[in-house]
């Protein structure tokens, strides 16, 4: 339960700040740019959920792994998508 509560305390720190970025450059369509956003968020929720169940409900592993696959897609989104270099200051 431990690893899971550190898990779910790095998510919600980190859904502002990646809100902000995504919104960053959609200012003018802030509304309909963040309601896509919490759409995508639930819709890929539910496709990469049911992964956990189809590798095992025996133990903790298959939610890890699929947490830890979930982490590395969202790394390599950031970096290859997003480049955060490019987001202009919000200052």
């Amino acid at each position: 339960m431990v690893p899971l509560w550190f898990y779910i305390m790095g998510a919600g720190f980190t859904f502002p700040c990646v809100q902000v970025l995504a919104l960053s450059s959609h200012g003018a369509q802030a509304g309909t740019a963040a309601s896509l956003l919490g759409a995508a968020t639930f819709l890929m929720a539910g496709l990469v959920s049911p992964v956990a169940g189809w590798l095992g409900i025996t133990s903790s592993t298959p939610m890890g792994a699929v947490q830890a696959a979930c982490i590395l897609v969202a790394i390599a989104g950031l970096w290859l998508v997003v480049r955060p270099r490019t987001v202009p200051s919000i200052h």
